[in-house]
């Protein structure tokens, strides 16, 4: 029984719903929100509980994977090929895995093993066409695809823009992904993935700022090697991970070429002991992170690099003290060069009785500035200082037979906030505070048929400087609502899905940006054993907006696909 809510988005759900990127995957996720610069291949900006993507902390089979420059990773080009499933943990505060994490983690399990090959073909409006492949034998498990589109579409005027048509838009990408897990019964056992992600763009530019010419290409790469040694009550665990991320931008008419190149590697070891009533997990991580900013005509000397190292130790302890009743306790000590020192506690416990279940948790948060927020020429601040918040949540979920409902409170005080202001520098927030209610639910299955609701009501996201007016941050809408009705295959020929999310007004750089609503839909349909032919709308109701000033979503889109699951 864990103490801190946690989703969970499985294959079955990612292959149903046609999601192609990680970012996909987490847009109904309740508490999770996604601000996207357009279509596919477009940047997304996304967040758990109200933190920034630099606030969130993102994992690959438990191993961060953030770029050491921007702190973030772009999900929206992160392929869910060879994805088993997506694990959010929300809740502010990590000891295993790093105090950074703000609002939660995002854990992307790989790893997917098909008994037989898998193979899928799809093509769509706005040029968009991919293929994948997954296969499978004795521990390994290998995945590819390949996806492009054009990307050219016309958007109605708005925001004080006029109407036009977007273009240079375009994207490539292609994905692979290899993974490896012995024998799970041996004493000594071994996992090991390798991934990369590289994606070839058009850069449009924003509508008061196009950059018709601009190109850029990305490579993200991940690859972690794990050795467990297994007692009965026992396993010790010896992990070497690393990612990096090469980021090459050409605009030739605003100063030709500039360039990113990020690496990151850490060892890790872990110790995990378990009792009759409960388990012990201790371990030590050490890692480094640089980045080289070649910034060509936009700064003399052109050449920048940097770099930040982290160790650290902890410990979590996990007891079943009574029928029912579970407590967890843990404390990380780390030291972030050049920025300081840190110990940040964590406390959590859940209780069950009469079927309903209470959990709640505390945790200490330290984000340390990222390379481009403390060293980027023009948009950078090399005087910030790390930002601490302080996190409280509390969960009731309910199950009502194979229905159930939950409703979950969060509160997070920060001081030394880092946000960006209106020129997108980064500054310090002297105090910022954020809370918010997140209700969650779905119904038992009616003739296969289950609808799901998830409310987030973030009431509070205040900058509260002393001396200023309690201003409301950016990207924080108050209230985002998902539907969803879905039926899965059950033995029959059909599958069917509609999702719908309702998203507030939200401020953006001093500006009140309206809402949006969105709906997209699905039907699919099994014409032979390992042959299903679907058919998916994207924002059926052909809603025009621009989730981020000056970026316009398109329009309706469909893709047809063709699968062997």
């Amino acid at each position: 029984m864990t103490t801190r809510p946690t989703y969970v988005i499985d294959r079955a759900k990612i292959q149903a719903q046609g999601d192609r990127t990680v970012a996909d995957a987490l847009r109904d996720v309740p508490g999770v929100t996604m601000f996207r610069y357009g279509a596919f291949g477009a940047q997304a900006n996304y967040g758990v509980l109200g933190a920034t993507s630099e606030q969130t902390l993102v994992l690959v089979n438990g191993f961060p994977v953030a770029a050491g420059s921007s702190g973030s990773i772009d999900l929206g080009t992160f392929s869910t090929v060879d994805v088993e499933r997506i694990e959010v943990v929300e809740g502010g505060g990590s000891t295993l895995y790093g105090s950074s994490a703000v609002g939660g983690i995002i854990n992307i399990i790989t790893g997917h093993t098909p008994k037989s090959p898998y193979l899928e073909l799809a093509d769509g409006t706005y040029g968009e066409q991919d293929a994948r492949i997954e296969v499978g034998q004795q521990g390994f498990g290998l995945g590819f695809e390949r996806h492009i589109a054009a990307n050219s579409f016309a958007f109605p005027s708005q925001d004080g823009f006029p109407a036009g048509t977007r273009t240079n838009d375009w994207a490539q990408a292609t994905a692979g992904r290899l993974d490896y897990q012995s024998n799970p019964n041996s004493s000594y056992t071994f996992d090991a993935s390798l991934g990369n992600d590289s994606v070839k763009l058009g850069v449009p530019g924003n509508l008061s700022f196009l950059t018709p010419e601009a190109l850029q290409a990305t490579s993200q790469m991940d690859g972690h090697l794990s050795i467990a040694r297994h007692t009965p009550n026992a396993a010790l665990i010896l992990s070497f991970s690393g990612a990096s991320a090469r980021l090459d931008y050409d605009d030739p008419q605003n100063g030709g070429e500039n360039d990113t190149y990020d690496s990151r590697t850490q060892v890790s070891l872990r110790d995990v002991v378990a009792n009759p009533s409960g388990s012990l997990v201790a371990g030590a991580d050490f890692s480094r992170e640089s980045a080289l900013l070649n910034l060509g005509a936009f700064s003399v000397p052109p050449l920048a690099t940097a770099a930040l190292a982290q160790s650290a130790v902890y410990a979590q302890y996990r007891d079943d003290i009574a029928k029912g009743v579970v407590v967890t306790g843990g404390l990380r000590g780390e030291h972030d060069a050049p920025q300081g020192s840190v110990l940040e506690p964590s406390l959590g416990t859940a209780f069950a009785f009469a079927g309903a279940r209470l959990s709640a948790n505390y945790a200490g948060t330290f984000r340390v500035p990222t390379i481009d927020e403390l060293y980027y020429p023009g948009f950078s601040n090399p005087l910030l200082v790390p930002e601490r918040s302080k996190n409280l949540d509390a969960t009731f979920s309910l199950p009502l037979g194979a229905a159930g409902a939950s409703l979950s409170w969060f509160d997070r005080q920060a001081v030394n906030l880092i946000a960006l202001n209106a020129n997108f520098v980064p500054e310090n927030i002297a105090r910022a505070s954020l809370a918010g209610l997140i209700f969650s639910g779905h119904t038992a299955p009616l003739h296969g048929i289950v609808a799901t609701l998830g409310i987030t009501d973030m009431y509070r996201a205040l900058n509260l400087t002393p001396g200023q007016p309690a201003v409301r941050l950016d990207f924080e809408p108050v209230m985002t609502t998902t539907l969803g009705l879905e039926r899965p295959f059950a033995g029959d020929a059909f599958a069917f899905g509609v999702n719908a999310q309702i998203r507030g007004p939200h401020n953006e750089s001093g500006v009140l940006r309206d809402g949006d609503t969105t709906v997209d839909a699905y039907l699919r349909g099994r014409f032979a054993r390992n042959l299903i032919g679907s058919v998916r709308v994207y924002n059926l109701g052909n809603e025009r907006f621009a989730p981020i000033l000056g970026y316009p979503a398109p329009g309706r889109t469909v893709e047809f696909e063709l699968s062997t699951r």
